[in-house]
């Protein structure tokens, strides 16, 4: 204690400690545990005080000055709490030994010599210890200064305070805010699920569009994911007719696939499509919406190609040359997932480039079995280098309450969706929830989604504040439409139909505020446009019908 310039004491005994600075003693324990010991006997019969001790004051005037806020209110909770009630009568008899079984007295017996009473309050060192009735407000109202997260949240109550399992209770009630779950990223992701290389070249394709780019063409791609042989088609528009012509002339180049994979952007979303997969006699696949990585041969793809349009552009070249120069050479490149060729791959044949200087020797083709056991360990290297720490298999079950993600528009755009959704259906990774507020229904990964089943049970608040706000909405509603009436038609115009048949359904249906208290105090008339009195002119008093 007298040695560790570190330690951390109370305040009564580190005064000790600085009086004691300037003596030169050497302390020696004795332990008195015979009844004749002098020593022990004098521990345990102190002499009276004779005087004040100054310390008190120096406690409570840091008290004072740290805590003037809500010094009372702790005080006076402190005073009426059963469990710090037994704590003070356990630090005033040092009886620890004989209670440290009670159930209240067990969380303080580990730092029992790091706790004392001073005015009314009880303190471990420098820090005051909260009773239960304010530990969840004192929480709280540390974590609404700027809702910060746990670490920042558990330093900023560690500097003044301390209660049994402050860390835990901590960490409950921000993961239960409603403001923070919604506004805070999830950074999980779900496990990749590898997909199976097809049997055939050209059997399964991938395809996207690049673009708008700056002169409004767009990029057509189609990428086969056996052989991952791209083909790449300029159009001007995303429209159905030229991208069936651009498909057309991939399917007379390398016959029609099986199967054709793509997001759910157009027009592969529409139903000109959909008849045209089914007149090929191929089954179009539409992957997980705004999951760009289920469509990831095209994707990725699609990087390579973007850079090429940027180097055309600063060159100030054609950008079909130089497209058209990025597959050849991308194409006679052994691909990392197969170690073969695009070409080769898919024509069985090695092709000529301009780097070619002599004439290629004919050599027998590689199975097919090479190119599955080397896509398989491609694959499986993959998977080890993309999942990490975050990377977990999801736990949703139908019912659960969801937040969604969405696109970042500004500043002010949160993580999530404010809003909540239920999940009604799963499919392995994907999960299809609808909203509760208008019932809308969407299918997206379950990595777009956060679990907040425990949220939704705290914001009974919330929700009634909402339903409060669109209430007075349409209360104030009501109260425009009955101060701004359609003017009332001529009784005598001939023009006019004669409203007075719906003076009657007028009148019963006049909006009343939800759950309005009645008021004495009469409201003013509407104001309406004077009325014209109209009479027939009399040089017509003669006219007969």
């Amino acid at each position: 204690m007298f040695n560790k310039t570190t330690a951390k004491l109370p305040p009564r005994i580190e005064k000790w400690v600085m009086n004691m600075q300037d003596v030169d003693f050497e302390l020696v324990y004795e332990p008195g545990k015979d009844e004749a010991d002098p020593l022990d006997f004098l521990s345990r019969h102190p002499l009276p005080e004779t005087g004040t001790d100054s310390t008190e004051k120096m406690i409570k005037q840091v008290i004072e000055a740290d805590h003037a806020v809500i010094i009372d209110r702790i005080r006076y909770e402190t005073q009426h709490d059963k469990q710090l009630q037994k704590l003070h009568k356990r630090i005033r008899a040092e009886d620890w030994e004989s209670h440290r079984k009670d159930p209240d007295i067990t969380p303080f017996y580990s730092i029992r010599q790091e706790l004392y009473e001073a005015d009314g309050l009880m303190f471990r060192l420098n820090r005051i210890v909260i009773p239960n009735c304010l530990q969840h407000k004192v929480i709280k109202a540390a974590h609404s200064l700027g809702h910060l997260g746990m670490t920042k949240t558990k330093q900023m109550l560690r500097e003044k305070y301390w209660f049994p399992m402050m860390n835990s209770m901590v960490e409950q009630i921000i993961g239960q805010c409603y403001e923070c779950q919604v506004t805070t990223k999830d950074h999980k992701q779900q496990p990749i699920k590898m997909t199976p290389i097809p049997e055939k070249p050209w059997e399964v394709i991938a395809v996207d569009f690049g673009g708008p780019y700056p002169d409004g063409h767009y990029n057509l791609v189609a990428v086969d994911k056996r052989t991952r042989y791209p083909e790449v088609k300029t159009t001007h528009s995303t429209a159905f007719k030229p991208t069936m012509e651009k498909l057309k002339e991939m399917f007379a180049a390398h016959g029609t696939p099986r199967r054709l994979e793509s997001d759910n952007g157009p027009p592969f979303n529409s139903k000109e499509f959909t008849e045209f997969a089914k007149r090929e006699g191929l089954h179009h696949h539409k992957v997980t919406p705004d999951h760009a990585r289920a469509n990831g041969e095209a994707e990725s793809f699609m990087k390579l190609l973007n850079r090429a349009e940027q180097i055309a552009h600063l060159q100030k070249k054609n950008r079909n040359i130089i497209i058209q120069e990025m597959l050849t050479g991308y194409r006679s490149t052994p691909h990392p997932a197969t170690n073969i060729t695009p070409y080769e791959a898919l024509m069985n044949r090695p092709v000529r480039t301009k780097l070619d200087h002599q004439p290629g020797k004919h050599t027998q083709n590689i199975k097919d079995s090479i190119i599955d056991e080397n896509d398989k360990q491609y694959k499986e290297r993959l998977k080890q280098n993309a999942e990490n720490r975050n990377t977990k298999q999801h736990n949703f079950v139908v019912g659960d309450y969801v937040l969604l993600k969405q696109t970042k528009k500004n500043k002010w755009s949160t993580a999530y969706e404010p809003a909540f959704y239920i999940i009604y259906r799963i499919d392995n990774s994907s999960i299809a929830a609808r909203r509760v507020t208008d019932g809308r229904d969407i299918y997206r990964d379950a990595s777009h989604f956060k679990l907040v089943n425990s949220v939704v049970r705290n914001t009974d608040d919330v929700t009634m504040h909402q339903d409060d706000a669109e209430s007075e909405d349409d209360w104030r509603e009501g109260i425009l439409l009955q101060s701004n009436p359609e003017t009332q038609p001529d009784e005598t115009s001939p023009t006019q139909p004669d409203l007075s048949s719906n003076k009657e359904s007028t009148s019963r249906s006049v909006f009343t505020p939800p759950e309005a208290k009645p008021s004495t105090q009469t409201s003013p008339e509407p104001h309406t446009r004077p009325r014209r009195n109209r009479q027939r002119p009399t040089y017509l008093r003669d006219y007969v019908d």
